[in-house]
């Protein structure tokens, strides 16, 4: 592991983004057996061991924890209430928790139990949380089982995992580092012209000023809000699209939603009538074989603009051409290079973001299409979301837009979580309301999409 952090790592600690992955299993767990499990899976991530420290400039080094700080809470409650809780503390009162925590909930009243995992987005994004979730559960069936051999195997694989830098996942010179994905130079000045020149034409972006974003700072109410989070049935919109455009993946099909759902907001918000609106899409620049490998931050934000006044089909197959071209240019692996030449730079954050909110899908692939991957228990729902508490005005300025995440589950239901710690909530439940109203418009007449459920404070 380096000396030093990365900016993209030391910008997520600034914005103070964590995440909360809630999955909730019909059966029976074996709490000290879990317990156990999680503590010597994360002994093993040598990137969970220390902690982050950045300064003004993005500049960041490793620093021992005075003490180690417990990652493993256990309770006998509703889940709502531990939920709640979390929620609160994983801003709040961050730097009391380890980098990563697990968090048992019993039922008092059915057979169902809560694993809760949430952490600091400077030490690992979602895909390499739910990777780490996913060995976890292994080892607990390990130990369960008494096989030593396989328990070896997994805390081996925990161990292995590399956090190489920027430079070394992709630089223009060959010789000096290894690069772990492949881009010529030429590909990558073509894709920073491309990146650099492309159009975000929102015309009414909902978000805070930043010459509001001092006193903001100073008000800890504006601080402590919870993300607002809903369920909708998206099963019948699934179908339509599936009937009517079968390329168009369900991930980006709910982007459309959320992206007609914010242009709706803007036009109550903001009075604007142009159709255009921009976001950017949290992208994974790693393919699976390295997701097994490294652990970190590798994410980029790819740009979108689209015409909102187009219906939720077409909006989708845009949105769809759109990444899947910059996918195959390599555009992501480019726009993961300039952010860290941006922070590094002082470019970044010199000039409000004219985009409206950012978008990102987090799901456990693996655990969602293997639901009995913990023995004696299947997976009944997931949910993810993330919460910010910026630790300085750089911070804010990062994060003065709302960011939204979303996860599909098996049950064809979007489940949606939408955080802006400077934003008051009148502004997410327009969102919420005008999310729900438009699906609410195009289904059947015998189907009942409800409405979303505020996760109250």
């Amino acid at each position: 592991m380096h000396s030093n952090i990365s900016k993209l790592d030391a910008s997520m600690l600034k914005c103070g983004i964590n995440y909360l992955f809630s999955y909730v299993f019909c059966g029976s767990i074996d709490a000290e057996i879990l317990q156990k499990s999680v503590t010597q899976a994360i002994k093993q991530v040598q990137r969970l061991q220390q902690k982050m420290v950045t300064n003004d400039k993005f500049l960041g080094h490793w620093q021992s924890f005075e003490s180690d700080p417990s990652c493993f809470f256990i309770h006998t409650a509703e889940f709502q209430q531990i939920r709640d809780k979390y929620y609160k503390d994983m801003v709040n009162n961050s730097s009391q928790y380890a980098p990563m925590n697990f968090v048992l909930v019993l039922s008092p009243n059915s057979q169902k139990f809560m694993i809760l995992q949430f952490g600091q987005h400077g030490y690992c994004d979602g895909a390499g949380a739910t990777q780490i979730f996913n060995h976890i559960l292994q080892l607990h069936n390990a130990y369960l089982d008494g096989n030593k051999s396989r328990q070896d195997k997994i805390l081996k694989q925990l161990g292995d995992y590399h956090s190489p830098s920027p430079n070394q996942i992709y630089s223009l010179s060959n010789k000096a580092n290894k690069n772990w994905l492949p881009l010529k130079p030429w590909q990558h000045i073509k894709n920073t012209v491309k990146l650099l020149s492309y159009k975000t034409k929102d015309a009414g972006p909902i978000a805070t000023p930043f010459a509001q974003l001092p006193n903001m700072l100073s008000s800890e109410k504006q601080l402590s809000s919870t993300p607002l989070n809903g369920k909708f049935d998206f099963s019948h919109l699934l179908a339509v699209c599936q009937s009517q455009a079968p390329e168009v993946s369900p991930n980006n099909l709910a982007c459309a939603v959320i992206a007609k759902a914010m242009y709706l907001a803007n036009q109550q918000h903001n009075k604007i009538e142009n159709p255009l609106i921009s976001f950017r899409v949290i992208v994974d620049i790693l393919n699976l074989g390295l997701r097994k490998k490294l652990l970190g931050n590798y994410i980029a934000y790819l740009p979108v603009t689209i015409d909102a006044s187009k219906s939720l089909i077409n909006m989708s197959k845009d949105i769809s051409s759109h990444i899947f071209e910059a996918k195959m240019n390599q555009q992501d692996i480019s726009m993961y290079k300039l952010l860290e030449f941006a922070l590094g730079s002082g470019m970044a954050v010199k000039a409000n973001d004219p985009v409206s909110f950012i978008v990102s899908h987090i799901g456990n692939y693996h655990l969602q299409a293997n639901p009995d991957l913990l023995a004696n228990a299947k997976l009944s729902d997931f949910a993810a979301c993330a919460n910010a508490n910026p630790s300085d005005l750089i911070g804010a300025k990062l994060n003065n837009r709302p960011t939204i995440c979303f996860n599909l589950n098996q049950q064809h239901e979007l489940f949606i979580g939408m955080f802006h710690s400077l934003t008051k909530n009148n502004l997410k439940k327009l969102f919420f309301d005008c999310l729900g109203n438009q699906l609410t418009s195009i289904e059947e007449s015998k189907k009942s999409i409800h409405k979303p459920t505020k996760i109250v404070s």
